[in-house]
Formats: C-alpha cells, sequence, structure tokens
C-alpha cells in the first residue's frame, strides 16, 4: 500500500455535498445558462454576467397593462432555474423547475452579484443554504457545486492560489503569444479571490462550500464567476488554440461572500437581514 497518497476523504463530507446540492440549480434560457442556488424565503443568487447574456438575448414577453423593460426578459417562461438535472439524459421532472420575477431585486457590477426572486409557486422551493463564513486561511480549501458545461449537477473542489504581480504579467506575455490579445483583464481585482477547480463555462454562480472540521457543517464562503484567460472559456476562439494551456495560467475567480454581506447590509438591509439572518 502507497504510503505516500491519500484520497481518502470522511464520508460525512458526501453526506453533507448531496444534501447542499438540493439548493443548487442550472438557469436555463434559450441562449445562456448558468449556476444558481438558493437563499432566503425566495430568491436565487447568481452571478451577475449570467442575467446580463439572458437579458440581451432573451425575447420581452409583454403581459396587458405592461411597458417594454429589459427585465421582463426574466418572465420568459423560457428562462427557468431547475434543481434536479443531475442525470445524464435528464433534463429534470418539472417538479423542481421554477420560473423567476420579472424584477431584479439585487445587482452589484463590481461584485458580479444578483439576486432574482422566484415566482409564487405552489410547489415547494428547495431549502435555502443558510450557513455563510468569511474566507481566511482556514478556508482556503473546500467544494464547489454547480453545472459546468450545462451539464449535469457536479462537485468539484476548489483550492485557493496566491499569484505574485510576476506571475501576472508572465501570464499576460503567455497569453498574448498564444491567442494574440490580454486574456487576463482583471485578474488582480482586490475584491475578488483567485482559486484553481475543474469547473469551466457554465459554472459561473456556483456556490463554494468550506467543511467545517469542528461541527461538521458546510458553509458559503464564494460565488464562483469567470476563469482565466477569458479566450479560453469562449466558443468563438478555436479549440486547437486551447489544447496544451499550462495549468499554472489556468485561474478561476470567485467573489468572497463577505464582500455581499457588507455590500447587502449598507445598501439593501431587508434584503440582508432575510438571506443572513434566516431561520
Amino acid at each position: 500500500m502507497r504510503s505516500d497518497i491519500d484520497h481518502t476523504e470522511a464520508v460525512y463530507i458526501h453526506k453533507q455535498l448531496a444534501a447542499l446540492a438540493e439548493s443548487v440549480g442550472i438557469i436555463i434560457s434559450p441562449t445562456a445558462c448558468g449556476t444558481g442556488f438558493r437563499i432566503g424565503v425566495d430568491y436565487v443568487m447568481t452571478a451577475k454576467h449570467v442575467v446580463d447574456q439572458i437579458i440581451k438575448a432573451t425575447p420581452i414577453v409583454l403581459t396587458q397593462g405592461t411597458r417594454p423593460s429589459e427585465e421582463l426578459r426574466l418572465r420568459n417562461t423560457d428562462v427557468y432555474i431547475d434543481f434536479s438535472h443531475e442525470r445524464n439524459g435528464q433534463q429534470g421532472d418539472g417538479n423542481h423547475r421554477f420560473t423567476f420575477e420579472p424584477d431584479i431585486i439585487y445587482a452589484n457590477d463590481s461584485l458580479d452579484t444578483v439576486i432574482l426572486k422566484l415566482k409564487p409557486n405552489r410547489k415547494n422551493y428547495p431549502p435555502p443554504v443558510i450557513n455563510f463564513t468569511q474566507l481566511s486561511e482556514q478556508t482556503h480549501q473546500g467544494y464547489f457545486i454547480g453545472h459546468p458545461r450545462a451539464d449535469i449537477k457536479r462537485t468539484d473542489r476548489y483550492k485557493r492560489v496566491m499569484l505574485t504581480p510576476h506571475d501576472i504579467i508572465a501570464a499576460k506575455i503567455w497569453s498574448q503569444h498564444q491567442a494574440g490579445v490580454d486574456g487576463f483583464i482583471g485578474i488582480d481585482n482586490p475584491g475578488r479571490v483567485l482559486l484553481h477547480c475543474s469547473f469551466g463555462k457554465g459554472a459561473s454562480g456556483a456556490p463554494g462550500f468550506w467543511m467545517c472540521p469542528n461541527d461538521g457543517q458546510a458553509y458559503v464562503v464564494m460565488m464562483l464567476v469567470r476563469g482565466y484567460p477569458d479566450w479560453y472559456y469562449d466558443e468563438k476562439h478555436p479549440a486547437a488554440m486551447k489544447v496544451g494551456v499550462p495549468s499554472n495560467h489556468l485561474v478561476e475567480q470567485g467573489v468572497p461572500m463577505e464582500s455581499i454581506f457588507k455590500d447587502l447590509k449598507e445598501n439593501a438591509y431587508h434584503l440582508w437581514e432575510e438571506i443572513f439572518c434566516f431561520v
């Protein structure tokens, strides 16, 4: 037996992730998709750029007495979140699919975060996540739950990384040589956290969980928002360009939950109270 390799994990971690997965769903629209997760009484949090793409490309559906509005695109019944897409060839059973109210409850461009409200529904919503904590040295490793490449619901390990200014310059130079563009714009955003994980396009909005060894509970510490170099995740760039990309140049970026926590408390107190003080 190899004593220098240990891929074992405590069973309670898998039980926790399985339970938490009920609160994570795939956001579907005719032209875009992403990941979202349940918070508060009837809200979903996701990456703002996911919703921006949906609004940009989805037809407006008007009802009598309403005026044209970009946000009304969310009223389209082809835009929804499905919490049950978990097996290949199975798009969900319909009982865990919910549409959105047309108004965006909260949006922050700098945090790439948006909160949407679910339409009232006779079916029960999946449970919200209620445990949050801040990033620290202790929480540098954890798990994402999401829908990479619009695929079935998956888990993925993450590990925080620290890039020096020299690392970033080297990555930008390499990107210019490889693709002719700087694919790392915004990577040094001080309000974001850098990490390595396997999730790619479609997983934006996935919650990042840290498992506390003391109480055995999972806490949301971040939300996945993008990956670098950006052209690597852009379907317009040829696949051949993406072969052999050095692993140290593939970096993902998340927004810490404490940043969202702080902004909501300062600018949307009642929403902050409902989400972070929800019992």
